[in-house]
Parts: structure tokens; C-alpha cells; sequence
């Protein structure tokens, strides 16, 4: 059975705001925006360049007791049909469902609930899928809490972590010499050296065996090379 709230969430999946696309994202931002609005949330939209962050929170300033920070980006989809919601055995599936709209609606209720009640707010970014410079820009703008931030992000929030792996993405190149596959001794080829190096980057590495296994990791997010198969 439909309400408000799931009327809200299939809007904003159907959406797609892949992290790239601007002008998607700043409708999800408009989407959410609006029906906070028509309930009586107070609402600012602010930018970073082109791209739009909304904040909101059950009483009107930009510093509450408790700030909540959430998305409305999602990664870019593979097939188009992952933006069309679909409910199965009670599970809403879809691009974005648990990262990060789900949580981003659940907000959008809370706020609703606790409007001219509670010093809360929160903050839906834009752009977190790739960095979250959009949260940066808030924090910059003046917004914050007097007691705690809590970030709600992908699907399992109920439990609570109280520190943060930073970002370090490096970029691996090789170069050689081409040439036809038939006559490999002609060639200095740069798909094996980077293969090669790409190993002894993993033979050296230590990745975490478990959610509590808490220290950095590394993994291989994109792969290029060569022109044609030949």
C-alpha cells in the first residue's frame, strides 16, 4: 500500500541521478526539496557550481542539534530498467534503493514528524558517489550541529561507526609498443605490464577480512587497454 513516502521514493528512483549527470541530480535535489516544502519543512538550496545541495531541517537556521547528512546520487546504472522500481516479497528493488534514497526518505520522514518540534536537520548532498565536495561546500556555508553529525549512508546504518576510511585513488599506466597479437616477440606490450604491476601492487597488500577487520583497503575499481582485439 502506497503513501506519501513510497510515492517519494519511487519518484526519486525513477529519476536515475547518476553522479555525472547534473541536471538529473538537481531534480532529485528539487524533488526532494518540494515535497518538504509543501509539508512545511524549512528547506534552502544551495550550489557548488552548477550542481544544487539541499538542506532542511524541522526548525528554521542552519545549526541544529543534531545534523543528519544523506544522498541523492546513485552510481551509474548498466541497464536503464534498474530505474524502474520494482517491489517483490515486501523488498523495493532498484538503482539507489539502499544507496542512498531509502535513507534519504526515511529523513524526509523524520523531519515531517518532528516539524516545529526538534532541532534537527540534514543535509542531502549531491555528489557523494564521487567525493561529496557538496557536503564540504554545506560545512563551508555555515551549517553544522551544536551536539552530532550522523552520516546515514548505504544499508546498514543501524549500526553506528565512529570513524571513517579516508579516499586515495591512484592511477596505474603502462606504456609499450603495439602491434599485431600474432607476433608477440614484436611487441612491448603494456596490457602485461600492467597486469604485472598491478600484482605485485596486490602481493604486498593486505586487504581487511571482515567488517570489523577495521583498516585500509585497496581494490581495482576500473581497467583500460588497447585498441582492437588484434
Amino acid at each position: 500500500m502506497q503513501n506519501e513516502f513510497t510515492e517519494l521514493f519511487y519518484a526519486l528512483i525513477r529519476n536515475c541521478a547518476e553522479t555525472g549527470d547534473i541536471k538529473a541530480v538537481n531534480r532529485s535535489e528539487e524533488i526532494m526539496r518540494d515535497f518538504l516544502e509543501e509539508r512545511g519543512v524549512y528547506c534552502v538550496l544551495e550550489r557548488l557550481g552548477e550542481r544544487k545541495i539541499l538542506y532542511a531541517s524541522a526548525l528554521p537556521g542552519k545549526t541544529q542539534k543534531i545534523l543528519f547528512n544523506s544522498h541523492l546520487d546513485v552510481v551509474p546504472v548498466s541497464d536503464k530498467s534498474q530505474c524502474e522500481p520494482v517491489l517483490k516479497d515486501d523488498r523495493l528493488y532498484g538503482r539507489g534503493t539502499g544507496d542512498c534514497i531509502g535513507n534519504s526518505v526515511c529523513l524526509a520522514a523524520l523531519l515531517c514528524r518532528f516539524k516545529g518540534r526538534a532541532e534537527i536537520g540534514a543535509i542531502f548532498s549531491s555528489d557523494e558517489e564521487c567525493g561529496g565536495l557538496t557536503s564540504k561546500e554545506m560545512i563551508r556555508l555555515g551549517y553544522g550541529a551544536k551536539k552530532v553529525v550522523i552520516v546515514i549512508d548505504g544499508e546498514d546504518w543501524a549500526r553506528i561507526s565512529y570513524a571513517q576510511k579516508g579516499i586515495l585513488v591512484l592511477k596505474l599506466t603502462a606504456r609499450g609498443r603495439g602491434g599485431h597479437a600474432s607476433k608477440p616477440w614484436l611487441l612491448d606490450n603494456p596490457v602485461d605490464k600492467l597486469v604485472s604491476g598491478y600484482s605485485a601492487l596486490l602481493r604486498c597488500w593486505e586487504n581487511p577480512k571482515s567488517e570489523e577487520d577495521w583498516r585500509a583497503s585497496m581494490a581495482a575499481a576500473m581497467i583500460s587497454g588497447g585498441c582492437v582485439s588484434n
